[in-house]
């Protein structure tokens, strides 16, 4: 029986990866030139396309060895390709008037890992949001955040895939961030090349749980279906800051794996107390005083210490954190830095973040989901729901 060379495999793979890349591109060129067509037939134009960009991407880069134990999946560069599905944003919402010229859309991306026995290959959906940051109708500085869920062909398995100590979980969480620069080549064909990085995580709801980040530079083609005016329904004078403190209160839930892996899952629950000021018509500064009941904390003591049976106080943890949100209408976006003013188990160190999506409900409710972690790693998912305190109304009134 013939048999292929691992160099072989390779090769085959790279042209076949390159291949599905060139097709989509073609189907981009060709989806071009049917819009030039119907530009001429603009009276017949469905208005369901009006502002719909179709986007193809590629990206390049590596896995970042943020842990000494990930050095060694590092064995080739890691690549991807993308399919986005986008619109700037319309102007029909009140928010839509400090975020002119930005883009909201969905994007699915395949990711090839480098080391195919052990990592295997990505895929991930996700929703995002671009925000302009300088240029005009023909160049673009844009910055997107995206968040969603990926699935992952292999992770670890203590039969079969020891080597793979990054992810234990099919499904994960896919954050996305990325810096883009647009330059438009055609009224409606435009190109874009950037940087960015990809992050997978299951929140430690399974280990283990390293996570995946991987930084790549980009490159991509655009094309604009029927492009329709921005409304512009509101404006700035209508709105004014808000200089009163807004109180809100969270209480959060989660579960996490610890090592070994395949062992126990403990809840995490957490009451958090927020105080946020506004500082300009998109964003604001939140100050978070909260505490943590980790049951975890309890067993990896034990680990280390059979003879260690610590108090019910000394598993609580108590944290001060300071964010900065970016509000888009009922939607906004918190990045936190804390600390523990005090903590009995110092395995996890003093310092942790926290990346936030909240959304405002009716009758003065939230619903929040964050991802805490302590430096590159991720220490759970909290699922959370609260009230804000006196002043329920948005920050900006755009509800």
């Amino acid at each position: 029986m013939l048999k292929l060379s691992e160099s072989s495999i390779s090769l085959f793979s790279n042209a076949v990866y390159l291949l599905v890349v060139k097709r989509l591109l073609f189907i981009l060129f060709v989806i071009t030139g049917f819009g030039a067509n119907a530009q001429m037939l603009d009276s017949t134009r469905n208005k369901a396309f009006d502002n719909l960009q179709l986007e193809a991407k590629w990206f390049g880069g590596f896995l970042w060895a943020h842990s000494p134990t990930v050095m060694y999946l590092q064995r080739a560069h890691t690549q991807a390709a993308e399919l986005t599905v986008s619109k700037p944003v319309s102007g029909l919402k009140p928010w839509h008037l400090f975020y002119k010229n930005s883009v909201v859309g969905v994007s699915l991306i395949h990711y090839r890992l480098g080391y195919n026995d052990v990592l295997g290959n990505a895929t991930g959906l996700y929703t995002f949001n671009r925000f302009n940051l300088v240029g005009n109708r023909g160049t673009h500085l844009r910055f997107g955040m995206g968040v969603g869920v990926g699935y992952l062909s292999k992770v670890f398995n203590k039969d079969d895939n020891h080597k793979n100590v990054t992810i234990g979980s099919h499904i994960n969480a896919l954050v996305n961030f990325q810096l883009l620069f647009e330059q438009c080549l055609t009224p409606r064909l435009f190109f874009n090349a950037g940087v960015g990085i990809t992050h997978f995580s299951n929140g430690a709801f399974k280990t283990p749980n390293l996570g995946l980040n991987l930084p790549a530079v980009t490159a991509g083609l655009l094309y604009r279906f029927q492009p329709a005016p921005v409304v512009n329904r509101y404006q700035r004078n209508e709105f004014d800051i808000n200089k009163q403190l807004i109180f809100s209160v969270i209480a959060t839930i989660g579960r996490k794996q610890i090592y070994p892996p395949d062992g126990y899952s403990y809840m995490v629950n957490g009451l958090m107390f927020n105080i946020t000021k506004q500082v300009g018509y998109k964003s604001g500064l939140t100050l978070t005083i909260e505490a943590f009941n980790d049951r975890s904390i309890r067993a990896l003591m034990n680990y280390t210490d059979p003879n260690v049976n610590p108090k019910y106080f000394q598993t609580v943890r108590p944290g001060i954190a300071f964010g900065y949100d970016v509000w888009l209408g009922k939607l906004s976006f918190l990045f936190q830095a804390g600390v523990y003013p005090y903590t009995y188990y110092k395995g996890d160190g003093r310092i942790y973040s926290r990346l936030a999506l909240r959304y405002s409900l009716p009758y003065g409710l939230l619903a929040n989901f964050s991802l805490k972690s302590h430096f590159a790693k991720a220490d759970c998912f909290e699922f959370g729901i609260g009230y804000t305190l006196f002043n329920r109304q948005r920050v900006m009134r755009l509800l």
